[in-house]
């Protein structure tokens, strides 16, 4: 299972002295807010149906390990 949180801890522990606007822009380069949003509408009960038939097809990043 791929995790945000995952991503963060391997760009981070990696990325160094660089820039910290940049570290944050290559941190949420994956994280697909259109999906957190649907999800937070849902929670809220704004939408009364929540699709996630988008994430089945989804495939882990092979670069991210458990």
């Amino acid at each position: 299972m791929r995790s945000p949180m995952a991503t963060w801890t391997q760009i981070a522990g990696v990325h160094g002295g660089g820039s910290p606007i940049m570290e944050t822009i290559s941190l949420n380069a994956e994280i697909d807010y259109e999906a957190k949003k649907n999800i937070a509408k849902y929670l809220a009960g704004i939408n009364k149906e929540l699709d996630q038939s988008k994430d089945l097809n989804s495939k882990p990043n092979p670069l991210i390990r458990k």
